[in-house]
């Protein structure tokens, strides 16, 4: 991972505006991509609930040897790692993660943890298949994004 590319996901887990680039997610809210689906679920619903998988993710230590279970005894608890806080947060993102159906994961994964764009199945080229490709991601990533506003705001 790129120091700039933590820069950035660390600015959005303690929100701090970061000025030199948005997040994909920041993106496509402000493109309107978050809105395409109609329902009871605006775009800055969906915004939130992907920003507070993200920071679960990375609260939760994921990334790092810190959170890794196999050796609790010699994780270091100084310094700005709290284990119980860690654990709060990665249980907090494995019960959201089971909320996601499979085929609406790995979009929500790309877009929020991942910070990268969709793509289709030709990078490369810019073909009509490419881009409903990109649609339907952009479809599964509202619908995904719904199920985590149901997880994380229980709003029915």
């Amino acid at each position: 991972m790129k120091k700039t590319k933590a820069k950035i996901i660390k600015s959005v887990c303690l929100k701090t505006p970061e000025k030199s680039r948005m997040s994909t997610l920041e993106r496509y809210y402000r493109y309107g991509v978050l809105d395409m689906v109609a329902g009871q679920f605006n775009g800055a619903d969906r915004k939130t609930a992907g920003e507070l998988l993200a920071k679960d993710y990375y609260l939760g230590h994921f990334d790092s040897i810190k959170g890794m279970q196999w050796r609790p005894d010699n994780i270091p608890t100084t310094g700005e790692f709290n284990r119980e806080q860690a654990m709060y947060y990665k249980e907090r993102y494995l019960r959201a993660m089971k909320q996601i159906p499979e085929e609406f994961w790995s979009v929500v994964r790309r877009v929020c943890i991942d910070d990268l764009p969709l793509v289709g199945s030709y990078p490369q080229e810019q073909t009509i298949m490419n881009s409903h490709a990109v649609y339907h991601q952009k479809i599964l990533l509202n619908h995904g994004l719904d199920r985590l506003i149901y997880f994380y705001f229980k709003k029915n």
